[in-house]
């Protein structure tokens, strides 16, 4: 286990790759409130399909 760890090979179990049409789904997001005008500072995380906003409370579909 020490040799496999040293060689790097746990690192491709630790991560699940994103699919292009979920990081063209995220790219695409909006970045700031169509109601208030305001940025949308929190990350948007994988499975993530809305965005409240902080400061009126709106919600926005992805």
């Amino acid at each position: 286990m020490i040799g496999r760890a040293r060689s790097g090979d746990y690192t491709h179990d630790r991560a699940v790759e994103i699919s292009e049409a979920e990081v063209a789904r995220i790219r695409e997001a909006p970045e700031q409130c169509p109601n208030c005008g305001a940025a949308f500072t929190a990350p948007i995380l994988r499975g993530q399909n809305e965005i409240i906003c902080e400061y009126c409370g709106v919600t926005t579909r992805i």
